[in-house]
């Protein structure tokens, strides 16, 4: 085998500390051939995590740390997450060393294209702590939670700011009402004092 693997094939993630809702873990990868060996990492679930770096080379009885970075689980995606994610990490011995040259997504592009270069598959498994995710999940229950109190808290604000527009507009439409109400009096006691001057002139 070209390569060795620490801590193994599995994975265990620990919190960044004690406040922090995201948890990380590393790989160290030892290159045990005298040439440079291409590397590439992947993951089933690469929207869960931050995995640097995902490419590069490691050269001749040379070791690298690939740092990942679990970003905190979603309250419907957590349970889902335990013990079912995995890494697939594809190496290969570099035979020409002129492709050092190319950047690491270009070396792999002449890998895959060169029935020439062998490819070592190993897969990592991800292990979560039970005592580890649950704070994470409680956490994140617990912000959602606070958010749609907000939420609630807005939506109350809302309704008594429309109550008060409906109070305001029923007292415009009384004030109008009794405008009209009155306007149409004075007319008519215009008319009938007219009519009532009017009348006592003539005689």
């Amino acid at each position: 085998m070209s390569i060795t693997l620490q801590p193994g094939n599995a994975l265990s993630f620990r919190p960044l500390d004690s406040s922090s809702r995201m948890s990380f873990s590393t790989l160290t990868v030892r290159n045990e051939y005298n040439n440079p060996v291409a590397f590439r990492i992947q993951s089933t679930a690469p929207f869960r995590y931050i995995v640097k770096p995902r490419a590069g080379v490691v050269f001749g009885k040379s070791t690298i740390q690939i740092e990942i970075l679990m970003l905190p689980p979603s309250p419907e995606s957590a349970n889902d997450a335990e013990f079912s994610d995995t890494f697939l990490l594809e190496t290969s011995e570099i035979v020409q060393q002129r492709h050092l040259a190319s950047l690491a997504n270009d070396l792999w592009t002449r890998i895959d294209a060169n029935p020439q270069y062998k490819i070592e598959r190993h897969r990592v498994i991800c292990h979560f702590d039970t005592d580890m995710t649950k704070p994470l999940i409680d956490q994140e229950l617990e912000r959602t939670k606070s958010e749609l109190l907000s939420l609630e808290g807005r939506l109350d604000l809302y309704d008594d700011e429309l109550d008060a527009i409906r109070d305001l507009r029923d007292q415009q439409r009384k004030t109008t009402v009794s405008l009209q109400v009155l306007l149409a009096v004075a007319v008519t006691v215009f008319s009938l004092s007219y009519a009532f001057f009017t009348h006592i002139e003539k005689r």
